[in-house]
């Protein structure tokens, strides 16, 4: 993957991480500081928060298809129902797909509209969150219902 399409990639999950994690207060917050930050105008202010929506709207959208076919995806492993399943996780893959590419959309809108020491700022800004990521403790995946996880190399306890 080249720098530039993780610089991209980040940029997303910056703006996409506000727009669908942050609590409001939070949000605010985190924005007013991306505004500040850039030193966006009234005019830049005013079309990245309607594009943002606009984003915000879309992957609400496919995050709910994609819970909706993971939850039939769960229902066709259930029935072992391997044709299914398999279908499923096409079309899984496919929602993934189309997110990561409205996500990078996205941020070349948003890069679009800012001048040359707004978009040093912004892949700054991104190189940041980037090495943040790194040093935060990876999330575990999360078993299936009724599937058993181990623990690592730790030894057993008994009872967990």
């Amino acid at each position: 993957m080249n720098r530039n399409t993780l610089l991209l990639t980040l940029l997303l999950f910056l703006f996409g991480s506000f727009a669908l994690s942050a609590q409001p207060q939070k949000m605010r917050n985190g924005k007013q500081r991306i505004i500040e930050y850039l030193e966006l105008n009234e005019n830049q202010r005013g079309k990245i928060e309607s594009m943002r929506q606009e984003h915000q709207d879309q992957m609400l959208q496919l995050i709910s298809l994609l819970k909706i076919k993971k939850a039939e995806l769960d229902a066709a492993l259930l029935k072992e129902d391997s044709k299914e399943a398999q279908n499923l996780v096409n079309e899984i893959n496919e929602l993934r797909g189309a997110g990561f590419s409205n996500k990078i959309q996205h941020q070349l809108a948003i890069k679009s509209l800012l001048n040359e020491d707004q978009k040093r700022k912004f892949d700054q800004m991104i190189l940041t969150r980037n090495r943040m990521n790194k040093l935060r403790k990876p999330q575990q995946a999360r078993p299936h219902p009724g599937e058993v996880q181990p623990r690592g190399n730790r030894p057993f306890q008994g009872g967990n």
